[in-house]
C-alpha cells in the first residue's frame, strides 16, 4: 500500500518522475561485534619443496574450523591452489609495509622443506610479525623461538591443532 524508497534523494527523484508519493525508510543496518579476519601472508614459490601442500593442508584445516582468512601470498604461480580465501600477488621486491601491515592481525608463513636464509621470515622478524613456519634448522638458527615469535607445524602437517585466534592474536596453532 505504500512505496519506500532508501534514501531522500532517491524517494524525491521517484516522486518527480511518478509523482506517486514516497516515504524513506533506510535499510536496516545491525552490527553486532565482528571478529577480525585472520591475516596470512607468504612470499614463495607453490612448489613441493617450498611447502605447497603443506599450504593447502593449513589452509583446509582453517577452512574446517571456521576461521575467516585472507592468505596473501606473492608468488607468479597465481593458479596452484584453488581457494578462495588466497589472494595471489605477482612478486615484488619491497613487501615490508604489506608485511607491517598485518601485525597484530596476522602471521607470515613459509612451510618449506628447507631454506639457507630465508629473507621474507626475517623481514617477518624484525617487524615484530610472528610466524608460522616448519621445524627446519635455519629458522632455529634465526633465533625463531615456539610461542615466542613463532609456531612450528610439522613437516607432515599431522596432529595441528587450529584454534580460532585470540583477540592479541598470540594463539593460532598449538603443538
Amino acid at each position: 500500500n505504500k512505496y519506500l524508497a532508501v534514501s531522500k534523494i532517491a524517494a524525491e527523484e521517484w516522486h518527480e518522475l511518478t509523482g506517486i508519493p514516497i516515504e524513506v525508510c533506510r535499510n536496516p543496518l545491525a552490527i553486532n561485534e565482528q571478529e577480525k579476519v585472520l591475516l596470512l601472508i607468504s612470499a614463495t614459490r607453490l612448489t613441493p619443496e617450498k611447502g605447497k601442500s603443506r599450504m593447502e593442508k593449513l589452509a583446509r584445516e582453517l577452512d574446517k574450523a571456521g576461521i575467516e582468512y585472507l592468505w596473501y601470498v606473492f608468488t607468479n604461480d597465481d593458479d596452484a591452489i584453488d581457494n578462495p580465501n588466497m589472494v595471489f600477488i605477482k612478486p615484488r621486491l619491497n613487501i615490508r609495509a604489506i608485511i607491517a601491515s598485518i601485525k597484530g592481525y596476522g602471521y607470515g608463513v613459509q612451510l618449506s622443506d628447507c631454506e639457507g636464509d630465508c629473507y621474507f621470515t626475517r623481514e617477518c622478524e624484525a617487524l615484530g610479525v610472528p610466524l608460522i613456519v616448519t621445524p627446519i634448522p635455519s629458522f632455529k638458527e634465526q633465533g625463531l623461538e615456539e610461542g615466542k615469535n613463532c609456531y612450528y607445524v610439522p613437516f607432515n602437517m599431522k596432529d595441528i591443532n587450529v584454534e580460532r585466534p585470540q583477540a592479541d592474536m598470540n594463539s593460532l596453532l598449538t603443538p
